[in-house]
């Protein structure tokens, strides 16, 4: 009889603890859907708006601050996260948003305006220079029936649920506003006009690291004999045009280019797919031990040179012998260390010093 008094006063000691914990988790689960929800009630005002990029001029947006979905939709690089991730939400309810009319370059904007204007209708097109498309912030979307109408899927799942990813309906573009346009949202997770600054939503932060540096992979490093074979894949996202890769043996550097043929990057980085962003080499080693470390080089815009990587191999003076190096897909997040500029020249003297880069920096008509 003791001992199933005691049992009882176990189990009911645990039961309680069970409890406890539940409570806790809810509250806790509760204060974010909270601070989530009050978030997006002060930034979905419906007079919120796209707010501009600075620094940068509309229509001409440098390649790194734009991000391409894998259907090629391209956004401000910012808002891509939350982009895909509410395309993604909406697809397991069985909408299948796509954005037809994503960033507009200056010259594409001059074009559409040209066209509304043409049917008498020039308030549908902000003026060429002006347009939050100009800012990547604004897409046109469609569903599985086409292109949202007041009445379509599309629109009342975004009506729902795209304040949850800090993507707005201007109330202009209401039905009862002076340009209604039910495919027009604008990503406003940074705050907004309103709230410039200000993020919230899903998927919405600030970058984690400067813009423009190069990033890539290296997918393998193998010692051979004489020598050491290194592939892998590197871009610069201010330019789409191959860039130089540096590999550096001990303190002899060698420049190659990559621009051999990657379809899995091109695919992963539709930006960057009209050139090529793969290497592969064999440098020259002696047998024994050796640092290889292999750089992006920067080429234009902002930025710096980035490493790779750095891998301590045995060169063998006959039999090849393998060093394993995690081969890392296209779509990984590159690495932030950053070595200073080098040359572009076919050999160096010099081994590099790499530094560390910034922890943090601040992918409508």
């Amino acid at each position: 009889m003791h001992l199933a008094r005691t049992l009882f006063r176990t189990d009911r000691r645990e039961r309680t603890t069970r409890r406890s914990r539940r409570r806790v988790v809810a509250v806790v689960a509760m204060a974010l859907v909270l601070a989530l929800v009050g978030a997006a009630c002060k930034q979905l005002d419906p007079a919120n708006r796209a707010v501009s990029v600075p620094g940068v001029t509309n229509g001409k947006l440098p390649l790194s601050y734009l991000a391409s979905s894998s259907t090629g939709c391209v956004v401000y690089d910012e808002a891509i996260t939350s982009y895909n991730a509410m395309v993604a939400a909406a697809a397991r309810d069985g909408v299948k948003l796509r954005g037809i009319g994503c960033y507009r370059d200056y010259a594409t904007q001059v074009t559409v305006r040209n066209d509304w204007c043409s049917r008498g209708q020039c308030d549908m097109a902000a003026v060429p220079g002006t347009s939050n498309h100009g800012w990547g912030k604004a897409v046109d979307f469609a569903d599985q029936s086409g292109e949202l109408t007041f009445d379509a899927a599309g629109y009342a799942w975004l009506k729902a649920w795209a304040g949850f990813y800090g993507w707005i309906h201007p109330a202009v573009m209401e039905p009862d506003g002076s340009i209604p346009e039910p495919w027009h949202w604008e990503w406003i997770g940074d705050g907004g006009k309103m709230f410039n600054g200000q993020y919230f939503g899903i998927g919405n932060a600030p970058l984690a690291e400067p813009r423009g540096m190069p990033f890539g992979s290296v997918d393998s490093v193998i010692p051979v004999a004489n020598g050491v074979s290194v592939s892998g894949w590197a871009i610069d996202p201010d330019q789409v045009a191959s860039i130089p890769v540096h590999v550096y043996v001990d303190s002899t550097g060698v420049a190659i280019t990559a621009d051999k043929s990657r379809p899995d990057v091109n695919a992963a980085f539709p930006l960057f797919a009209a050139a090529q962003h793969g290497f592969s080499t064999t440098v020259t080693a002696t047998p024994g031990p050796h640092r290889v470390c292999i750089y992006a080089i920067n080429v234009t815009g902002t930025g710096s040179n980035r490493q790779l990587a750095c891998v301590d191999v045995v060169v063998p003076p006959t039999t090849p012998a393998s060093v394993a190096v995690a081969p890392t897909t296209p779509a990984t997040v590159p690495p932030t260390t950053a070595p200073p500029t080098t040359s572009t020249s076919t050999s160096t003297t010099a081994a590099p010093s790499p530094t560390i880069a910034p922890a943090a920096a601040p992918a409508q008509g």
